[in-house]
Parts: C-alpha cells; structure tokens; sequence
C-alpha cells in the first residue's frame, strides 16, 4: 500500500496511516451522508407543511357526493349542511391541559345525500366518576358544519372482540361505527370547529411533520462526523522523536 504524504507542523508531524485513513473516511463519509438525508427530509416535511398551511386557508369544500379517500383532502376546510345522526361516542383517554377526558365522534349526514362523515365534535372532561358519562347529546335541528380534515389514527392491535356497543370506545375505527350505525360513511374524519354552544373544546393542535425531529438526527450525525475527523488527527500526530530526545538531554543536564 503506499505511503500516506506527511505534514509538519512545529514540533508535530502529521503521519496518517493507511488502514486508519480507511476506516476513518468511511466513519466521516456514513455519518456525513446520514446527516444529509436527515436534512433533506427536514427540507421535504417543510415543503409538506407549507402545503398543508396554504390548503388549510383555501375556501372550503362541499362534502364529496362519493366515497372518496381522504388523502387528497388532509388539511382542507369542509363544509355541509345537514344534520347529525344516530348515537355519539366517546373516544376514551383524550387528555386537553392535564385533564382527563373524551373525544366526541357524532356521525353527520349532508342534506346533498352523498355519504356520512364522522365528525370530531370536540373535547369534553371526565367526571369523577367513570360510570358517570358526560352529556354529549348532539343538535337534532339541521346545522351548517364546518371542519378539517384528518385521516383516522392508524388502528392499533388489539387483543379480543372489541366490537361491541358501548357509548366508551378505546380507538376510532370507521368501519366499525358504520357497521354499528348501519351507514356509509367516509373514510375521513371532520374536526369541527367553530364556535361551540355544546360546551365542547374545539382547540385542534397545528399538525407537526416532525420537522424539529430531523434536524435533530441531523445535528448529531453531523456531530459524529466531526469527531471522526478530530479522532482520525488525534490518532495520527505525532510529536517528532528528535525533538523529545533533545527535550529529554536538556533536562535530564
């Protein structure tokens, strides 16, 4: 293998060895290259977020007259006439500013006839007792409905039959409230929102794209990067040896 050049400097002499050159470049070159990534999908959530801004202040939508999926409608303002129908449901362990308390899922069907939509009428606390519910009883009038939309959370595993009929619901699953509602509904979610004569909170979060999370990872690559360069100098200077002998007559006279 051939010879690495050396540097001086004053005293110290720069004598990179081959294998540790090698490992050393690729430390650098994975850790640098991670870095990047990171703050290119940095770059892409803000791009992401961006959109999701600007579709948020668009006029809003009239409700879909077809089952449609709800990607293409994430973030966008909807709005419909129409009434809301069959029971509420509580979504259990929603907590808003240290409190325990539900999420309110009341199915709305438009006046247009197209298919129902799950709404997210608001936050509602716990009572101190859990046998106890809350009223949550939705208007039985026709209303004007305003909202975001959002896809359902993904839904998790779990373990025995939880389809039963319980106000208490542990997660929302659209497919099975529309069975236990015996309507079709989208597979989309409407966050109201608006002014809430009900007593429920309607203060939905900003949706966060993890944007902060990656230029986190990408400060500690690059971070790693930098201590594989300083490691590789470390171990590769040298104080030279005529200088440290002649250093050791002089104080040894």
């Amino acid at each position: 293998m051939a010879r690495m050049p050396e540097i001086a400097f004053g005293r110290y002499r720069f004598k990179p060895r081959p294998f540790t050159t090698l490992v050393a470049l690729a430390f650098i070159a994975l850790t640098f290259a991670a870095g990047q990534w990171q703050t290119g999908r940095a770059s892409q959530k803000m791009e992401m977020q961006a959109r999701l801004e600007a579709l948020s202040a668009e006029p809003p939508l009239n409700m879909p007259a077809a089952v449609v999926p709800g990607d293409g409608l994430v973030q966008r303002r909807l709005a419909a006439r129409g009434r809301f129908e069959g029971r509420s449901y509580l979504v259990d362990n929603k907590v808003y500013r240290g409190a325990p308390g539900y999420h309110v899922i009341t199915p709305f069907c438009a006046e247009s006839g197209s298919p129902c939509v799950l709404v997210n009428r608001g936050w509602v606390a716990a009572g101190s007792r859990r046998d106890v519910l809350p009223p949550v009883a939705a208007p039985v009038d026709t209303v004007d409905l305003e909202g975001i939309v959002v896809l359902p959370p993904p839904h998790p595993y779990e373990l025995g039959n939880q389809d039963g009929e319980d106000v208490v619901i542990q997660h929302l699953v659209v497919d099975r409230i529309a069975a236990r509602a015996h309507l079709s509904l989208q597979p989309f979610i409407v966050l109201q929102t608006g002014a809430a004569t009900d007593k429920l909170v309607r203060d939905w979060p900003r949706p966060d794209t993890g944007i902060n999370t990656h230029r986190a990872y990408a400060l500690q690559w690059y971070v790693m990067a930098l201590v594989g360069i300083i490691l590789w100098v470390s171990l590769n200077l040298h104080r030279e040896k005529a200088v440290e002998d002649n250093e050791s007559r002089t104080t040894g006279e």
